[in-house]
């Protein structure tokens, strides 16, 4: 596993735009991956959890062989306040983590 991080969007390659590790209530989240050496057949995915109890995953069709590239994965139910914990899958099984916060919409002006 390579790269990953958390961010406002993703370029047509799926690597990270505008990372951050912090969103507003139901503010999309991407989730970029750079998966390296990934074998014929494997199912990538991820889980996350808020501690709030806000929770889900999801899992892409088995793959082809691929020596590296990124995946660029999102959360729309981002109702829950505060932490969350995402957990990178390869055939169900965490290979890493990363967190993000979910804070207030702010006031603009």
């Amino acid at each position: 596993m390579g790269r990953l991080a958390t961010a406002e969007n993703v370029d047509g390659l799926q690597r990270p735009v505008g990372e951050t590790s912090t969103f507003e209530p139901m503010q999309r989240v991407y989730i970029s991956v750079e998966f390296v050496d990934v074998r014929a057949g494997a199912e990538l995915g991820f889980s996350w959890q808020a501690e709030e109890g806000c929770a889900g995953s999801f899992t892409l069709a088995p793959q082809t062989t691929m020596r590296r590239g990124f995946f660029g994965f999102y959360i729309d139910e981002t109702e829950c306040l505060g932490r969350y914990f995402v957990q990178i899958l390869v055939d169900d099984v965490p290979h890493a983590g990363i967190t993000f916060s979910i804070g207030p919409a702010q006031p603009s002006g």
